[in-house]
């Protein structure tokens, strides 16, 4: 055995705990593999990002604010506004 000290010895000297249970207070997964609520947002926002970031998308941009602003920055703040919305309302 060696001489360091050990780190849970440690800790339970300094919080006063009498028992420290590496596995306490976690439980084993259970149930379905996939949460269906976090999966269908993932294919709500993968449209959602397939349609601002779509070619047809970007020749309307294009073609009415050329000169303005980046195609691909406005793309970019147009998925942003869509993606703050949608989270707002699920």
């Amino acid at each position: 055995m060696s001489n360091t000290p050990n780190v849970y010895d440690y800790q339970n000297e300094v919080i006063g705990a009498q028992h420290v249970n590496a596995h306490e207070g976690f439980e084993p997964v259970t149930g379905d593999l996939f949460n269906t609520n976090i999966v269908l947002k993932t294919i709500l926002f993968s449209m959602l990002f397939y349609i601002v970031n779509s070619p047809v998308t970007g020749h309307i941009l294009a073609r009415s604010l050329r000169n303005i602003i980046d195609i691909n920055l406005l793309q970019t703040f147009i998925f942003a506004a869509g993606f703050y919305i949608m989270t707002l309302y699920l």
